[in-house]
């Protein structure tokens, strides 16, 4: 996969004037009546060369070979710009530097008047790197910098939220990794509630019980596969085979843990077809096989919200439980 260097400077014309600039050039004064100048430098990671490093088994996306055209910020500081509903887009200039061939490709942003802002401390809540013009429905996300929660962020040094400061005159540049976007795996990447391919996210989790033959509780071990529902079957595949763990703890009793993703929620009512397969595990014996399979809602989905942050899991049993699942989606 091949590396690029975007160049995010939202100084167009002059940017290759500060491209070079000491770190004691970037603080011009301390008058906190001046404002800062901010701009990006976005470097793209190579996933395939460390697929090893996954902790699970994971479908690699492939990079797009579309040029960016545009980037969605949101910033919190001093001054919040751009919202998880409404980021900050910064278009990105259309003519690159002219390098020779084995150099690093750079682009530059048009200029910006929301980021000059006022100096004082800020951190990147959110960035991604778009191929087309905002207003158009074919137009998609390429890149992405991870945030610290997501799967994927063992892949760059710095995932977000990535805090720096602003001095009063300074033409800052600040570092963003990035990775290719693969929509089918928007949990990895630590998004759950922004705006990616104009549609949002609302997170979905379950957990479940085993109990044998005798009605012991144990916990579930199962991987749970989602694919979209277009009304009569199954269409793109969202997740595979997403896998929680069972293990014993220090109390010498077996704990699993619960199994979250990210499903897409567009403004019209949304449909998922699941597929939950419950394993065979060291807490228990039983066959491999599909337990639970169907259709849920995006209104099911919501039903399971208390309040903004909080989410009720999906919790079903299997065997000879004495109760049934909870909700009963199945």
């Amino acid at each position: 996969m091949k590396n690029f260097r975007l160049h995010l400077s939202i100084l167009a014309v002059t940017a290759f004037l500060f491209t070079s600039c000491s770190k004691e050039d970037e603080v011009i004064n301390n008058d906190p009546n001046e404002t800062a100048t901010l701009s990006f430098t976005t470097v793209l990671n190579d996933l395939v060369s460390n697929k090893a490093s996954l902790k699970q088994q994971l479908d690699i996306p492939g990079c797009s070979d579309d040029a960016p055209a545009y980037v969605a910020v949101v910033l919190t500081g001093e001054e919040n710009v751009g919202t998880t509903d409404e980021p900050l887009i910064v278009s990105v200039n259309p003519n690159p530097g002219n390098y020779d061939d084995d150099a690093e490709l750079e682009y530059f942003t048009d200029e910006s008047s929301e980021l000059e802002l006022t100096p004082g401390q800020y951190t990147l809540e959110y960035f991604a790197v778009y191929n087309g013009n905002p207003d158009d429905d074919g137009t998609e996300v390429i890149w992405v910098a991870p945030r610290v929660d997501g799967e994927l962020a063992s892949f760059v040094d710095a995932p977000l939220p990535q805090t720096f400061n602003l001095g009063a005159g300074a033409k800052k540049y600040v570092d963003v990794e990035v990775l290719c976007f693969d929509d089918r795996m928007v949990n990895e990447y630590g998004y759950l509630f922004f705006d990616l391919e104009t549609t949002r996210a609302i997170e979905f989790c379950v957990f479940g019980n085993f109990c044998d033959e005798e009605g012991r509780h144990f916990p579930a071990e199962f991987s749970v596969s989602v694919w979209e529902w277009d009304g009569e079957a199954a269409g793109d595949l969202i997740h595979s085979d997403l896998e929680n763990t069972v293990t014993m703890n220090n109390d010498g009793d077996w704990a699993g843990s619960t199994v979250c993703m990210a499903l897409p929620d567009t403004a019209g009512d949304d449909a998922y077809y699941f597929e939950i397969t419950l394993q065979d595990s060291d807490a228990y014996d039983t066959e491999t096989r599909v337990i639970r399979s169907g259709v849920v809602t995006d209104a099911q989905v919501r039903a399971l919200f208390d309040g903004d942050d909080n989410v009720e899991y999906y919790h079903f049993r299997e065997g000879a439980c004495d109760s049934g699942d909870a909700p009963d989606l199945f």
